[in-house]
């Protein structure tokens, strides 16, 4: 048996290696990982929230060098002859002379943040419905489906205005309320997959020997329907950033000083059309890039899962 799980799973990565894409992308997401594991270890500006302002060099384009005096004021070339240093702003200061790069790389934790609490959120309830829904069937499954398709018909960003609308905005109101939005996806996906598996000789058989019904769900089914919820989770990931990035461009998400992809585009937007356009372009960038990369992910998940594919 661990000789056949083995197999599976060398042929699964095998599978997976064979597309370009979905490697870029899992490499990519690798990268900003380790970006928001590491913190401000490793970005420019260390301090809390990357928000170390300075009015005197606001607004400098990418590559900026500047020359500080050892207790951090701008030294004049005549003042410069010792004890000073040159920092590097690589993608320029925004309106307040903070450093751009160091900034992206903090919402960086924010959005990879969002997206695992909503992830997870929506595979403990999405998981816990769909199973339910689909094993008893009947008036059980009439209400859940009822519920679900209810929730399913209501846009999610409007779900997650309600939320902080009725509760408060909030660091972790937000990413609660976003991930309350992503478990409809999961329990569709389940309980499709569990009518079709539940009705499989080997489930009546576990009936039939008097195994209970918690232990066929998870120890029978669920095994068996983890690719599925694998692929709809790379897509929930991806829109529970979308969603916070809106939120936060409304006012409603993330709230300033913490940096956010989104409100640093609502802090910049109205510079598009003059030469410090890349202070919005570079976190659209970088919502965009991630999009794309859990895109290709999921894509890639979904061939390697697929029996039908061809190695």
């Amino acid at each position: 048996m661990e000789r056949q799980t083995n197999l599976i799973r060398w042929e699964f990565w095998r599978k997976f290696k064979k597309d370009k894409l979905a490697m870029a992308g899992f490499v990519f997401m690798g990268l900003l990982a380790l970006i928001a594991l590491l913190g401000s270890a490793i970005r420019p500006d260390d301090s809390e929230n990357a928000n170390q302002q300075n009015l005197f060099i606001s607004k400098k384009g990418p590559l900026t060098q500047i020359d500080f005096h050892d207790n951090g004021e701008i030294c004049s070339n005549a003042s410069c002859i010792a004890h000073h240093q040159i920092k590097t702003y690589y993608l320029g200061t925004d309106r307040l002379g903070r450093d751009v790069l160091s900034r992206l790389m903090a919402g960086t934790q924010i959005s990879l943040m969002v997206g695992v609490i909503a992830v997870a959120i929506s595979l403990l309830v999405g998981i816990t419905i769909g199973l339910i829904a689909g094993y008893y069937r009947g008036w059980v499954d009439g209400i859940l489906s009822w519920v679900i398709n209810v929730i399913w018909s209501i846009p999610s960003l409007l779900i997650v205005m309600a939320f902080i609308l009725a509760f408060g905005t909030g660091f972790w109101k937000v990413f609660f309320a976003i991930g309350l939005t992503m478990w409809v996806e999961v329990a569709r996906i389940v309980r499709g997959q569990v009518l079709s598996i539940r009705e499989k000789e080997y489930i009546e058989a576990a009936k039939a020997i008097g195994i209970s019904d918690f232990k066929i769900l998870f120890q029978q089914i669920l095994p068996n329907i983890w690719p599925a919820i694998i692929v709809v989770s790379s897509a929930n990931f991806s829109s529970a950033i979308l969603v916070e990035s809106g939120m936060s461009f409304l006012g409603l998400g993330v709230q300033i000083p913490t940096p956010s992809w989104g409100n640093m585009i609502r802090e910049n937007y109205a510079l598009l059309p003059t030469q410090q356009a890349y202070l919005a372009l570079a976190p659209g960038i970088c919502i965009m890039t991630t999009v794309l990369a859990l895109m290709y992910i999921g894509n890639g998940l979904h061939s390697a899962f697929d029996p039908k594919t061809e190695g």
